[in-house]
């Protein structure tokens, strides 16, 4: 015989601000539903526009419904706590029924929840060339998601289309600059690598350059709604090729169409950029290497050597040039330097909405 109905409110969810005293309790709620879910004793339904738990021979079962609605911040296992939250979601997503029918999807761009988004960001906490996740709660049908606005930053995209012709009249500014968003970009991609993680989506809207204090400046990544686990075989070729086209993109303004583009024309292309460019045989010989190099990266061990390498020359260009990085903060940051270093703040809270209920979009 079908138990008592017992209605599950649609926020269930984790903080940053440290719940007291009995934040144990709605997670402990969370795994118990889980395991009754997965043991079959139990089943989601959805009646009258609710989303209803059923047990089944459930005059036993007791369920303490003053710790739902409720916003957790877990203090020893926060991954129980989102797998949670998301098997919720999950279900949500896939049960409520559809406001209508997509027939032409070149008409509307979609942006589905993928729950690999929070689990990816999740465990990049505490690496500073992301934005950091606050929380992320369910409100209203849709994923309410508080994150680091990156505050006095800009896209690779804009310093590309804005700030690059100041640059290039260096040849030596030029070199260095582009040798250190290499250098970041693949800084940040090994360490989601390392996390297990595929970002497969790096293009210059998703890197930015954030001014930080002592002239310091930033790579950051950001983005993560078409995370993937690596495969066993930790294959990331995906990630390093888009990674080699925002660095010729920077370096010479060869975007490439493509990866194919990149794998097929990648040396035609660039022996004539260079040419355009004006770059020295030396610097011209470098980047043709460079990119032939990164090519033949596949796995993440291979990711670490090219990161060596390219460690080694930003470190030698820095000798070579003291102070070059400093320079080129004022050229991409002037009204920074301005307003005073020590004003440049990267700390903020930022919240975007993104609808799982029906065709999805940011708010």
């Amino acid at each position: 015989m079908f138990g008592r109905n017992f209605k599950i409110f649609s926020s269930l969810m984790m903080s940053t601000q440290r719940q007291q005293a009995n934040t144990q309790e709605p997670n402990r709620l969370l795994q118990d539903l889980c395991e009754q879910l997965k043991g079959g004793t139990a089943k989601l339904l959805e009646k009258n526009g609710q989303i209803q738990v059923e047990y089944l021979d459930s005059a036993n079962q007791t369920v303490d419904i003053s710790q739902c609605c409720r916003i957790v911040a877990p203090k020893t296992n926060p991954k129980d706590a989102i797998e949670s939250c998301l098997a919720v979601i999950n279900f949500i997503k896939k049960k409520r029924s559809p406001g209508g029918v997509l027939l032409d999807r070149t008409k509307m761009m979609l942006a589905y929840f993928n729950e690999n988004e929070i689990r990816c960001w999740a465990d990049l906490e505490g690496c500073n060339h992301f934005p950091y996740l606050y929380m992320f709660k369910q409100e209203n049908g849709k994923i309410k998601i508080h994150y680091e606005i990156l505050d006095k930053a800009v896209t690779i995209s804009n310093i590309i289309d804005n700030h690059m012709f100041k640059i290039r009249d260096d040849q030596v500014m030029l070199r260095h600059f582009s040798l250190y968003v290499l250098q970041g970009l693949l800084e940040a991609s090994s360490i989601m690598h390392s996390k297990g993680w595929l970002h497969d989506d790096l293009h210059e809207e998703n890197a930015m350059l954030q001014a930080k204090p002592d002239a310091e400046l930033k790579v950051r990544v950001l983005d993560f709604g078409r995370a993937k686990k690596l495969n066993e075989k930790k294959v990331i070729v995906k990630d390093i090729h888009e990674i080699i086209r925002m660095f010729t993109s920077v370096y010479v303004t060869e975007r490439f169409h493509n990866t194919t583009d990149l794998k097929t024309n990648w040396e035609e292309k660039l022996q004539a950029q260079a040419e355009v460019q004006q770059l020295s045989d030396e610097n011209k010989e470098e980047l043709l290497a460079l990119v032939k190099f990164s090519l033949d990266v596949q796995l993440t061990e291979e990711e670490i050597e090219l990161k060596k390498l390219v460690d080694r020359k930003l470190k030698d260009s820095s000798v070579e040039s003291p102070g070059i990085m400093q320079e080129i903060y004022k050229l991409i940051f002037p009204e920074y330097i301005l307003e005073g270093i020590d004003s440049v703040d990267g700390n903020s809270d930022y919240f975007s909405y993104m609808d799982v209920l029906k065709v999805g979009q940011y708010f």
